[in-house]
């Protein structure tokens, strides 16, 4: 099992991290294997699952992979991708003044840091930005 660390200085872009636990659906022929990433958002009643491609090395363990209840620190690089948005119809929503309303959508790019907390121990912390 190895530990995933970004090769280069991301403080200064836009990421997202959790610490989540991860269950093992299939192995690809290329040495991947397709998961479940599970984790508690705050103010939620059940967990909240991403489905993610993760490599063999960062999970396995003497040659295999087992459901555990370990905890995993995982944190992406993230962007901003604005988004038109529609009514149930597919119409495009206008505000008041008649323009077109768009919403900047969130969504999880590389993954940049991946381990066990249990081997490698907890995540960084997030960044202080105060000056």
């Amino acid at each position: 099992m190895k530990q995933l660390k970004a090769d280069f200085d991301y403080k200064h872009y836009l990421t997202v991290y959790l610490y989540c636990t991860v269950f093992p659906v299939e192995k690809t022929k290329n040495g991947f294997y397709k998961c479940h990433l599970r984790f508690k958002k705050e103010n939620a009643n059940k967990d909240s699952v991403i489905e993610w491609i993760i490599p063999a090395e960062y999970l396995e363990e003497k040659g295999s992979v087992k459901a555990s209840k370990d905890v995993y620190f995982a944190r992406w690089l993230a962007r901003t991708v604005p988004e038109i948005m529609k009514d149930e119809n597919g119409n495009e929503v206008k505000d008041e003044d008649g323009n077109i309303k768009v919403e900047n959508k969130l969504h999880l790019g590389r993954l940049i840091e991946f381990w066990n907390t249990r081997v490698f121990g907890v995540g960084s912390e997030p960044f202080d930005t105060s000056e």
